[in-house]
């Protein structure tokens, strides 16, 4: 993903959960003197919550979609099955991409089962 796209995730992810009625922060955090950033439990860029749930959201472009969903599965895990133990989270990678002058959002979201296992289920 180009610098320029890349600048784009975090504005796209803000207002499109605004727009379906989150309430929505930032939760990863820069490492000072670095150019490291730490997501909250090692996957979350943003906590989005709603009357009704709390939902934990890695935040990348379309092209990275796939290697996070990949990360929460494979490095992630047990964090990934502690947030979702509360049966009012939930968790999602959420990507954006541009597609013919429109930015499209893709939303996956990933269950108890599916983590456990390791693969989204069909």
């Amino acid at each position: 993903m180009n610098k320029r796209n890349c600048n784009r995730v975090g504005p796209l992810t803000i207002a499109t959960a605004t727009e379906l009625g989150y309430t929505i922060e930032l939760v990863e955090r820069r490492i000072p003197h670095t150019r490291v950033t730490k997501d909250f439990l090692g996957f979350a860029d943003y906590i989005a919550i709603s009357p009704n749930e709390t939902l934990a959201i890695q935040a990348t472009s379309g092209t990275n979609h796939a290697t996070r969903v990949k990360k929460i599965f494979n490095d992630r895990k047990e964090q990934a099955l502690e947030w979702l133990a509360c049966p009012t989270r939930t968790l999602a990678v959420w990507s954006f991409s541009m597609n013919e002058g429109l930015w499209k959002h893709r939303e996956t979201r990933l269950t108890t089962e599916e983590v456990r296992n390791g693969e989204i289920a069909n």
